[in-house]
């Protein structure tokens, strides 16, 4: 493995380049273009620079951007390597019904707390056209039929269950919760 051409800025960075070397990855913050760009940088080192099967991801987010989660559900499901998440703390939102689903083995700390809910956007002082709006629904409305593929695929729900689930409102679970639920595989 060839060393890091850049000097560390601070502890945390050289604890993650250690843990990478080892096929190991954290991931403990929102997701974001720019935190998913960073992670998924770090997955392809993983891939190219290690023989570790399965990678190992410690995984916390309060969620985030849809597209993003996207991207990163991709990035992980094209690895080439199978990966297991161990969730700690908060794994909410997208970070929950999409990232987590990619993963190989899903594993959560006892203490952890999950959220599911239906995808929703921010308006904040806009003005929009009619046009838009229902533009922007169908658009909503592809986005809720892909999510609820993931977790239907993943989870052993049906359709319908699932969007029963998460349809205008928010469904906090505990770790044996979403053990029952299908969204993890088993508590550690």
């Amino acid at each position: 493995m060839s060393e890091p051409t850049t000097v560390f800025n601070n502890l945390y960075d050289y604890l993650s380049w250690e843990l990478m070397q080892k096929g190991c990855l954290r991931y403990n913050d929102d997701i974001s273009n720019a935190e998913v760009f960073d992670f998924v940088s770090e997955l392809n080192w993983v891939c190219s620079n290690t023989k570790v099967d399965p990678i190992e991801v410690v995984f916390s987010s309060g969620g985030g951007g849809i597209y993003a989660a996207l991207g990163m559900y991709d990035a992980i499901k094209s690895c080439g390597r199978a990966t297991a998440f161990t969730c700690t703390g908060l794994v909410a939102s997208a970070a929950a019904m999409i990232v987590l689903q990619a993963a190989t083995r899903r594993r959560a700390h006892r203490n952890t707390r999950f959220l599911l809910h239906e995808p929703s956007r921010w308006i904040f002082m806009g003005v929009e056209k009619a046009s838009t709006l229902r533009d922007e629904a169908e658009e909503m409305e592809r986005l809720v039929a892909i999510i609820i593929g993931i977790l239907v695929k993943r989870c052993g729900k049906s359709t319908v269950e699932v969007r029963h689930t998460i349809e205008r409102k928010e469904v906090w679970m505990s770790a044996q919760e979403a053990l029952v639920w299908g969204l993890i595989d088993e508590i550690v």
